[in-house]
């Protein structure tokens, strides 16, 4: 089945993404607080891979969305409808490895698969 690019989907995965980065913050929190109660002032493993984790998100999306950008610039689409159609893989593009991101921290915290 063909990937979908309206404004449904992006509703859709966004509220999903929103759920699991609630998730996340939340263990997060726990197993800094954690940390530093027993003693590790920098907050424990959780806290380095979180920024570790940002960071390698945001540079992924920010690649895919140049390269969906630049596909549009030297190919621009002939009709405004192909237009918007473009621009949404752009926006998908480079939110995708964020949300991809914020869910699989989720499982991985909740350890459900």
């Amino acid at each position: 089945m063909a990937k979908r690019y309206d404004p449904f989907s992006a509703w859709f995965q966004t509220s999903l993404a929103m759920n699991a980065a609630s998730v996340t913050v939340a263990i997060r929190l726990y197993r800094m607080q954690q940390a530093m109660l027993s003693g590790d002032p920098s907050g424990g493993p959780e806290a380095r891979r979180m920024v570790k984790e940002k960071v390698a998100a945001g540079r992924e999306g920010y690649f895919r969305g140049a390269k969906a950008m630049t596909a549009l610039m030297l190919a621009p689409p002939a009709t405004a409808a192909g237009c918007w159609n473009s621009l949404a893989v752009a926006a998908f593009a480079s939110a995708g490895p964020g949300y991809a991101k914020a869910r699989a921290n989720a499982r991985r915290l909740t350890k459900l698969r």
